[in-house]
């Protein structure tokens, strides 16, 4: 019997194939990409303490630094003619890395915009996929409650990702400054005629933040944006009205 046990049997309203197909994805996308997440969880602590891993970085730096130059002060100290100590001086000055202050790359790790930026799309991704997850039930059951906190859940993640786009070319704007700062040390310290253009690296930096932001934009809005096709017309609506009337009749 399709009603409950005592009542005449009720004929099952229609079941659409593509509500059904975007009830499944949505099951199928939260559980993959909440395993995703948790991933993304730990790169957020991980970019949280990179702070303390810049000071570890020109610590390690430093140290090996030295340790070069002093291996060199020793050889010219022993070196028993001007020749070969001229030779082991030319050998220093290409083999001993230059001094560098990672201080710029330190600024950038604690950026709060760029802070901003990763943990608001940790929070996008959890949240989304579980509420994706929990509307996929609902759509399965026909439930009013599920096509509504689908649609909510396509404009929230959509909205979300472009506010995020919008952190993320401020945190680019803030940080590529400092990139050139660190960079113009290593050009300071390269041979003559090797020297990078540091001009172009800003821009092209932009650039492709640029690009790579917005492809991801329009990525991430492909399935919310499929969800909201399929669900938002008044065809979709009329059949959870229609299943909620059956649910009202008895069915089950």
């Amino acid at each position: 019997m399709n009603g409950m046990p005592g009542t005449p049997d009720l004929e099952l309203p229609r079941r659409s194939g593509l509500i059904t197909a975007v009830a499944v994805l949505n099951v199928v996308i939260g559980l993959l990409c909440g395993c995703v997440g948790s991933l993304q969880g730990a790169v957020l602590l991980f970019v949280f303490d990179l702070p303390s891993w810049m000071g570890k970085l020109q610590e390690g730096y430093d140290r090996s630094r030295a340790e070069v130059q002093q291996e060199f002060d020793a050889k010219v100290a022993a070196a028993a003619t001007d020749q070969e100590k001229a030779s082991l001086e030319s050998q220093r000055a290409r083999l001993v890395p230059p001094a560098l202050d990672f201080e710029p790359l330190g600024r950038i790790v604690s950026d709060p915009a760029l802070k901003t930026y990763f943990a608001g799309d940790a929070a996008i991704g959890a949240f989304g996929n579980l509420l994706l997850l929990i509307s996929g039930v609902g759509l399965l059951g026909r439930r009013h409650w599920g096509r509504t906190l689908a649609i909510a859940t396509a404009f929230a993640k959509m909205l979300g990702m472009g506010a995020l786009l919008l952190v993320g070319w401020a945190a680019v704007g803030r940080i590529v400054p400092e990139i050139e700062a660190f960079l113009e040390q290593v050009v300071a310290a390269a041979p003559a005629g090797q020297a990078p253009p540091i001009g172009l690296i800003g821009p092209q930096i932009k650039l492709w933040m640029a690009f790579q932001g917005g492809l991801g934009l329009a990525i991430a809005s492909v399935w919310p944006a499929v969800q909201l096709l399929v669900l938002v017309p008044g065809g979709a609506r009329a059949e959870f009205d229609e299943w909620a009337a059956w649910r009202a009749r008895g069915g089950v």
